[in-house]
């Protein structure tokens, strides 16, 4: 893998650490009030919702750690959830919207690099005797493009 694939693995690992901050913020704003002031979770629809928010930012943040990790790595799997990661992120902005753009450059680059170098051609090759005579044509594959 690129230099490319290494330094999304870590802004996605940067992006994750930033969001386990957040989650962990809102989930002290919104649980910690109530738990602080009666001992007791207040189950009104505003700390519901902030707990619930935080509870997804966090699961969405581990997601991104492991995958981020796994592409440092070189793991071929965490290419498709790097992408799925990198396109929600597009919404969050501005930070979410640049991490999200760059993955989605890496993932296409990769891809063109990857189809261009292992493109396959199936041509006929013509087959001669000793004699330079013509005995007829067999087929061969070659690679197209390789550096």
């Amino acid at each position: 893998m690129s230099k490319e694939n290494t330094l999304l693995g870590a802004f996605h690992i940067a992006i994750s650490i930033l969001y386990i901050v957040i989650s962990g913020t809102i989930g002290v704003i919104f649980c910690g009030k109530s738990l602080l002031s009666t001992g007791l979770f207040d189950f009104n629809p505003v700390n519901v919702a902030g707990a619930i928010a935080a509870a997804f930012l966090f699961l969405f943040a581990i997601v991104g750690f492991i995958s981020g990790t796994a592409m440092m790595l070189n793991q071929k799997w965490a290419k498709i959830p790097v992408l799925i990661l990198g396109c929600i992120n597009l919404i969050s902005i501005p930070l979410g919207t640049t991490l999200g753009v760059y993955t989605i450059w890496v993932y296409m680059h990769d891809e063109k690099k990857q189809k261009k170098t292992t493109e396959i051609v199936n041509r006929p090759v013509k087959v001669v005797s000793n004699d330079h005579e013509e005995i007829g044509y067999h087929f061969s594959l070659l690679r197209k493009g390789v550096k």
